[in-house]
């Protein structure tokens, strides 16, 4: 008896000792590993390195490689727009470096070269497009930055700021996962209620209406029939909601191409993409739709610079490009002196059209997490490794910088030894 109560006492230390020394989670979404943002992309290896590949980015070191930034990180995010990366180490702390220009870093600063420490207890972090949204270990939904539609404004008394800058504004409690784009955000509460707020001309917001919101309201999720949301992400003008079934639901109006070609847009309540099934994870470009599946299979849909791997197409495309642009008052790539027409960006409301669109295909195997930017995507596998494709005009893929894309053809992400 004796030497039984004498274990249970062992028992019970220990688990004391485990709970006081592991920080409380509030966020049930998955920490983030790796992320691709503008032009950019980071990642954290087994040893919980940070790592950045961008061209010139904000750090001393080899141009084109990946440089190690911190130690001790449990996730990451990399904005959209300016280019800002936050990541949370494991004592729970939110930090900060790269482009400030709005506020990002709490600072009125053009950037930081460093990375400097922003907000204590934070366990969930989304870098938006410039205006940044962190949730505390007690469910509270906390933004800063760019007063751009996407902050909207609380409805909240607050009574008690961290330190922190002025700007600094609490929208919401009991929220465990938060997404947000130019043009909107969305914040899942921990009930399974989903909230909303920012522009909403095609149906965004979600809630049956085409009315702006600058305050948090409901989104109507009834066309869910119960299912439970796992992870919501957006882009601009776009809702995207994946469930507990594999499903995933979109709302909005696309501003490059529907998500789901020949749906009726613009829809104002979640409606399921009929050609995806068995989802564990959902990443979103300019024009293309990257999907992981259950079986640890990804698949990419869609449109866009993504998509162009046959070069015949291409040349085809470039001459349906010299027929657009004549049409349109523009002048033809030969008359501007342009000799690499193929990689152009600049007229996108050519290259998003939507007789380019693809069907879901299959590009890799054994992938435990994804992530995209607008022109370039991040595969973390099974095994640890990080293979990006796509984009590699800012040295995005941790190689020398060659102007041009990389259809298809993955890239090891190297981490210096």
């Amino acid at each position: 008896m004796r030497l039984a109560r004498f274990l249970l006492t062992i028992l019970v230390s220990l688990c004391t000792i485990f709970f006081l020394s592991s920080p409380a989670q509030a966020s049930d979404a998955p920490a983030k590993r790796i992320d691709a943002g503008n032009a950019s992309s980071v990642y954290i290896d087994s040893a919980g390195k940070l790592w950045a590949s961008r061209d010139t980015f904000y750090y001393e070191g080899e141009k084109n490689r990946p440089a190690m930034i911190a130690k001790n990180v449990i996730a990451v995010s990399t904005s959209q727009g300016e280019s800002t990366v936050y990541f949370i180490t494991r004592d729970h702390t939110l930090w900060g470096y790269g482009s400030g220009t709005y506020g990002q870093l709490g600072k009125e600063k053009d950037f930081s070269p460093t990375p400097e420490p922003l907000l204590k207890n934070i366990v969930f972090i989304d870098a938006g497009h410039d205006t940044p949204f962190a949730i505390d270990e007690k469910g509270q939904l906390w933004t800063w930055g760019n007063d751009n539609p996407a902050k909207g404004k609380s409805t909240l008394i607050q009574a008690s700021v961290p330190a922190f800058p002025a700007g600094l504004v609490k929208m919401a409690d009991n929220i465990v996962q938060v997404s947000s784009s130019l043009s909107h955000t969305l914040a899942l509460a921990k009930d399974g209620t989903l909230l909303a707020w920012g522009d909403n001309p095609g149906g965004e917001i979600g809630d049956g209406t085409i009315t702006n919101r600058t305050h948090p309201v409901t989104v109507d999720i009834s066309t869910l029939n119960g299912r439970k949301i796992v992870k919501i992400t957006t882009r601009f003008g776009e809702s995207f909601a994946l469930t507990d079934d594999g499903t995933l639901w979109n709302w909005g109006q696309s501003y490059t191409i529907p998500a789901e070609p020949g749906a009726g847009f613009p829809r104002l309540k979640p409606e399921k993409i009929t050609y995806l099934d068995n989802v564990a994870d959902v990443a979103l470009g300019w024009g293309h739709i990257l999907v992981l599946k259950k079986d640890k299979t990804v698949w990419i849909a869609g449109t866009g610079k993504m998509l162009n791997r046959d070069m015949e197409y291409e040349k085809i495309m470039y001459e349906e490009r010299q027929t657009f642009l004549s049409m349109h008052g523009g002048k033809p790539d030969e008359e501007t002196g342009d000799d690499d027409s193929l990689n152009d960006t600049s007229d996108d409301r050519f290259r998003e059209i939507v007789h380019r669109w693809h069907s879901p295909r299959k590009i890799a195997t054994n992938i435990a997490e994804i992530t995209s930017g607008q022109n370039h995507i991040l595969l973390r596998k099974t095994n640890g490794t990080v293979i990006g494709c796509g984009a590699n005009f800012a040295g995005e893929l941790g190689i020398p910088n060659k102007g041009k894309q990389v259809y298809f053809t993955f890239v090891t992400l190297p981490v210096p030894r």
